[in-house]
């Protein structure tokens, strides 16, 4: 039972006006040291003997459940089996769903019941909070996306200018990274702006590749892998392997088909004088039958 140990004590029959009660008591031991005691049962009502019910003895723990069934006995021998079983951290699952259903219930409340629990704050509190979360969470406060229709549309000036705008991405961090000419938060505006003034000084497509990987140190806000060196490998490989695995396939599925088939075993004596043995039997049923239908 590995952690659990158990012990059959005694065996019990009680029984009152409605029914009659078998009761198995069992000591539990953990890890070799005692842990209390477990009454698995079945009760029997009166008028239903033959269909008792099982009382699961259930011990409960933070690392896992135990539980016990009383499944066969014998009152007159004290004697009795049980089944066993062990659930490992059930009150993990449990825990689970608590964490859920609140989350639910939260997800779930009015807007102006958020405005009221506010509204109950003192009056530097919730400043205090935000300036706080802003501590805490620098990065997701500057990320913020938040689209503002009162953005102005920033025109591509030159053809470059606007298939640049195809191929960066926005770097607020939560627009799903989207391209500067299809996002609508504040940031892809500054950006917009800050593309506008690269190509106005005479910077080409590289040289403004090179200009978004030095400030984000990565190509992060490129559309597309820059197709070179070890870029174009790592995009060549997946089409490479793909490639290698259908040709030896199809090798293997060539040789399978050219392996050499093994040879008919030659017919052996015994089983050529079966044969002839058969068509003579059926050469001299045939001219019985002509014989007889002569007769008729």
């Amino acid at each position: 039972m590995g952690r659990f140990t158990i012990r059959h004590d005694a065996l019990t029959v009680t029984s009152d006006e409605q029914k009659q009660m078998i009761t198995g008591v069992v000591s539990v031991f953990d890890k070799g040291k005692p842990s209390g005691t477990m009454e698995p049962a079945k009760w029997f009502y009166n008028k239903h003997e033959q269909e008792p019910t099982t009382e699961v003895a259930i011990r409960r723990a933070f690392s896992g459940d135990l539980y016990l069934v009383l499944a066969g006995y014998n009152p007159e021998k004290q004697t009795a089996s049980y089944g066993i079983t062990i659930n490992p951290l059930v009150d993990w699952i449990w825990l689970g769903f608590g964490v859920l259903a609140f989350g639910t219930g939260l997800a779930l409340l009015p807007e102006r019941a958020f405005a009221f629990a506010a509204a109950k704050l003192p009056a530097g509190a919730v400043t205090t909070g935000l300036m706080l979360l802003l501590l805490l969470m620098p990065a997701a406060a500057r990320a913020q996306h938040v689209e503002s229709p009162q953005n102005v549309p920033v025109v591509p000036k030159t053809q470059l200018e606007r298939e640049l705008q195809h191929e960066i991405i926005c770097m607020c961090g939560t627009c799903g990274r989207q391209r500067l000419s299809d996002c609508q938060c504040s940031k892809a505006a500054e950006m917009r702006t800050e593309l506008a003034g690269l190509v106005a000084r005479g910077l080409s497509r590289d040289g403004v590749y090179a200009y978004y990987i030095a400030q984000y140190g990565s190509q992060e806000p490129l559309a597309s892998p820059i197709d070179k060196g070890f870029n174009r490998l790592a995009w060549m490989f997946p089409y490479v392997m793909g490639a290698s695995g259908a040709f030896f396939v199809a090798l293997a599925a060539v040789r399978w088909s050219r392996r050499e088939r093994p040879a008919p075993e030659p017919p052996s004596p015994g089983r050529n004088a079966r044969a002839d043995k058969e068509k003579e039997d059926a050469a001299l049923s045939a001219r019985l039958d002509d014989e007889l239908r002569d007769l008729d």
